[in-house]
């Protein structure tokens, strides 16, 4: 079976939504991350996904999700973030699903979609050891690029899948060297990649980091340029002598344990 899936994230709130993507996205997965069914309704009709996360906050969110869901004629398997006092849902749910309370692990959500991929119901009984997850915060992300796909509050894209930004009515392209560097720095969302582990992303041979910083600064200039377009030309960060980072909203701290 092949280990990678489509998701789609429903999460209104961005620093959470840029926080999914980020964990998510290193183990290899598509993903179409939205704060809501009604901003990507049409991409229901082409988009084949295995399965949505989404977070819900009381029962009148559960109803108008079911009924949405429903309207579009997307019967996936769920994930739930809910709040740690929820009792679950309110009515049977018609497909597969699994609850997690938050504030939530980062290993717990993993396994969550492993448990789904695999075609079970429930999570296992038994801790798991997910290396996967550990392997987030260490190594770079695997470099299977065109999979991220993220809407943000603004109401612009960055579609990586197609390599543009998309702001009002405005389409920006991307270069495949732009785009392959801002998918890299959204899978690790507020970490600092070194300068080389971007170079053998994106290249893919290895150069020393001197060397790195030279060949991604004028990329990084191109990219900024761009992104300014949306309002983000400080997104990119430079951490001096080490790497870029980008941030587009803070880390959400009280839904991570």
């Amino acid at each position: 079976m092949n280990d990678s899936c489509r998701l789609l994230i429903l999460e209104p709130d961005q620093a959470l939504r840029l926080w999914l993507v980020s964990l998510i996205a290193p183990a290899g997965h598509t993903i179409l991350a939205a704060p809501s069914l009604e901003v990507v309704g049409a991409s229901l009709v082409i988009k084949d996904f295995n399965f949505l996360i989404a977070d819900l906050k009381d029962e009148a969110e559960w109803a108008a999700l079911g009924e949405a869901l429903a309207r579009y004629g997307f019967p996936p398997k769920a994930i739930f973030l809910v709040p740690a006092d929820s009792r679950g849902l309110p009515a049977e749910w018609p497909f597969t699903y699994i609850t997690l309370h938050k504030p939530l692990m980062p290993r717990d959500l993993m396994v969550a979609i492993a448990t789904l991929h695999k075609g079970n119901a429930k999570l296992p009984d038994v801790a798991l050891a997910v290396r996967e997850v550990g392997a987030l915060y260490t190594a770079p992300p695997v470099s299977c690029f065109e999979r991220l796909c993220v809407y943000l509050d603004t109401g612009s894209l960055i579609d990586c899948q197609t390599r543009t930004l998309r702001v009002a009515d405005q389409s920006i392209r991307l270069s495949q060297t732009e785009s392959y560097l801002l998918e890299s720095l959204l899978t690790t969302h507020g970490l600092v990649m070194p300068y080389e582990d971007l170079v053998g992303l994106i290249y893919g041979y290895s150069i020393s980091r001197s060397e790195a910083a030279r060949l991604l600064r004028p990329v990084v200039t191109r990219l900024r340029h761009k992104l300014a377009h949306m309002g983000g030309q400080r997104w990119i960060r430079n951490q001096r002598q080490l790497g870029y980072s980008l941030q587009i909203a803070p880390t959400p701290g009280p839904l991570i344990e």
